[in-house]
C-alpha cells in the first residue's frame, strides 16, 4: 500500500522463541504476522536483508548461537511468506563476542552479504563474511589482529573507491590507547 510497516522484535516467554511481530503502517488494529525462528537460538539479533525474492518486500532475519548444533547461525525469513525460509548461514562455535552484519552487495550480483564479527578462540578478532548466495559460502574472512583495547567498531559507508560496491569501516582504540581504523572492501 505504499505505507511502510512496522514490528517488534523479542523473544516469547513462554516457549523461548525469537519473534518478530508486525504490524500495518496504516492502522494500529490486528496483526499482518508473526514471524518465528528456532527456540534454542540464544544472544539473538534482529536484521532486515534487502529483498531476495523480487517481490518489493525485504526480508527478515534473526542471529544467534543455535544450542542445539552448536553453532552461530543467521536464518532469513521471507518477507511475505513468514513460514518460508530464504536461507541459513552458519558459523562454528570457536567464537566470542559476536555480531552480525548486514553489509550490502560486495560481490555485484544483486545480493547483499552478511558477516559474522567477533573474537576468534587465537585472540584475534575477524570478520568472517558470508556471501548472499548461501551455496556459496564464506566471500572473504578479514583478521582484524589482536592489538584492540576492547571489540572494535565497524559501520557500512558508500562506495569510496568507485568499484560498485560498500566499503567497510572498522575503528577503535589500540591496547596502548590509540585510536584506529581499517577500511575493508
Amino acid at each position: 500500500d505504499g505505507i511502510d510497516d512496522w514490528g517488534m522484535f523479542g523473544t516469547r516467554k513462554e516457549d523461548n522463541k525469537p519473534q518478530v511481530f508486525t504490524k500495518n503502517g496504516a492502522t494500529t488494529a490486528g496483526t499482518l504476522g508473526i514471524y518465528t525462528w528456532a527456540e534454542d537460538l540464544e544472544g539473538t539479533s534482529f536484521h532486515i536483508i534487502p529483498d531476495l525474492t523480487a517481490d518489493t518486500v525485504n526480508e527478515l532475519a534473526v542471529g544467534g548461537f543455535r544450542t542445539t548444533t552448536g553453532r552461530f547461525q543467521l536464518t532469513v525469513r521471507d518477507g511475505v511468506s513468514r513460514s518460508t525460509t530464504l536461507a541459513n548461514y552458519g558459523w562454528p562455535s570457536n567464537w566470542t563476542d559476536v555480531s552480525f552484519e548486514v553489509v550490502g552487495d560486495l560481490t555485484n550480483d544483486g545480493i547483499s552479504e552478511v558477516l559474522l564479527f567477533g573474537l576468534k578462540s587465537n585472540g584475534n578478532y575477524e570478520l568472517n563474511i558470508k556471501d548472499g548466495d548461501a551455496t556459496k559460502g564464506v566471500y572473504s574472512s578479514v583478521n582484524l589482529g589482536s592489538d584492540w583495547s576492547e571489540k572494535p567498531s565497524i559501520e557500512v559507508i558508500g562506495d569510496i573507491d568507485f568499484d560498485g560496491t560498500p566499503t567497510i569501516v572498522v575503528y577503535g582504540k589500540t591496547k596502548s590507547g590509540d585510536s584506529t581504523y581499517r577500511l575493508v572492501d
